[in-house]
């Protein structure tokens, strides 16, 4: 039945992924699956921790860097990571994924379908620096040298 739903699913989605065969080389290629596994679990995901979150935050970090490579709006769904887009002190692993999701937030400003609004630009650069001002110490530099 599994297998059914994923062909059903790469069938409607297709044009829309712009995924290569199953025998192809795109790099596009893996984001069907992990786009089938985070919409049937993505609210068990968001709100969990262990093996699911991690795979989530995988994904996610995958898409991203397809994305920037690509220059392309992500094609994950962004309203999975509205959780870390908190900027409420927590672990460290939580404030790596906050900066995750914020580029993924600038990757749809830059090529999303919606028109850039400067107000949407400005809230994108108080968020980097609130983020950049409250992050923990374990982001600050060790060492920092002056250039030559």
């Amino acid at each position: 039945m599994r297998k059914l739903r994923l062909c059903d699913f790469r069938e409607t989605c297709a044009d829309k992924l712009r995924i290569a065969p199953f025998n192809g080389g795109d790099w596009e290629t893996s984001l069907w699956g992990t786009q089938v596994f985070i919409d049937a679990q993505a609210d068990a995901i968001v709100h969990e921790t262990g093996l699911r979150s991690a795979s989530f935050r995988v994904a996610y970090r995958q898409e991203v860097q397809l994305a920037f490579i690509k220059q392309r709006c992500l094609l994950l769904p962004l309203a999975y990571c509205d959780p870390y887009r908190s900027l409420e002190p927590t672990d460290d692993y939580t404030w790596a994924h906050r900066i995750v999701v914020h580029c993924a937030d600038i990757m749809a400003y830059c090529y999303g379908d919606q028109k850039a609004r400067y107000a949407d630009y400005d809230s994108l650069l108080e968020y980097h620096r609130a983020w950049y001002q409250l992050r923990p110490r374990s982001f600050s530099p060790m060492y920092i040298k002056p250039p030559d």
